[in-house]
């Protein structure tokens, strides 16, 4: 969100406010935001993760954003069951 005065500008709109699956189907399809400017393509879950290209992928991660605006990225299905995410 450096870019665009800090706006998230996402044709996918708004991060979401409960955690969502990032997908090209059934989640939040955020790769069009992302990918090229950003990143040659998406980052997945080396287990659950799948991708073909920008618009067929299941990145087995997901994303929620809460009240004060702060983004959260989390595994869901990390090994040994373990938690990991990053709030910025």
């Amino acid at each position: 969100m450096a870019d665009n005065r800090g706006n998230w500008t996402c044709a996918a709109g708004a991060l979401p406010t409960s955690s969502t699956n990032l997908a090209s189907a059934g989640g939040y399809d955020i790769s069009d935001c992302l990918v090229p400017t950003y990143l040659p393509q998406l980052p997945v879950d080396p287990v659950n993760g799948a991708w073909t290209d920008a618009t067929d992928y299941d990145a087995g991660y997901s994303v929620a954003q809460d009240a004060n605006g702060r983004v959260t990225v989390s595994a869901p299905s990390a090994e040994l069951s373990e938690t990991i995410s990053v709030t910025r």
